[in-house]
């Protein structure tokens, strides 16, 4: 069997096709669709629920341009959801959106169960970030 490596598709924000923040057009990217069917998903949750005006403001401020994405993958406050991405493959960017939601739902108890897992994790002393 032949297997084929692809590079790993990065949730970020678009600097190049983009109306207002990048955020649509950088997560069709990320996620293999059409700019404009994600568009029109957000459109219909604008106007039918009205979360997409939230979601969208939330991920402008959470997800890197595509420009900057190497300062984006190192480790932030404590390196928690660096950890997860790089440990278990995860996106880190998708790590870190889930991280602040469940703090902003939870009203700061998330912030308990980060630092537990800067006690529990195992620190990824294989990336070129960590020393």
């Amino acid at each position: 069997m032949i297997y084929e490596i692809r590079p790993r598709n990065r949730w970020t924000r678009s600097s190049q096709d983009r109306i207002v923040a990048g955020v649509l057009s950088g997560l069709a990217r990320g996620l293999n669709l059409d700019t404009t069917l994600v568009r029109l998903i957000w459109l219909v949750s604008v106007l039918f629920f009205g979360s997409g005006l939230l979601f969208y403001a939330f991920l402008a401020i959470l997800l890197p341009n595509d420009h900057a994405i190497a300062d984006y993958e190192r480790p932030k406050v404590l390196g928690v959801c660096y950890r997860i991405g790089i440990n278990y493959g995860y996106e880190i960017a998708l790590v870190r959106i889930l991280f602040a939601a469940s703090f902003i739902l939870s009203f700061g108890m998330t912030f308990l169960a980060y630092i537990a897992f800067f006690f529990l994790l195992p620190e990824s002393r294989n990336h070129r970030y960590y020393r």
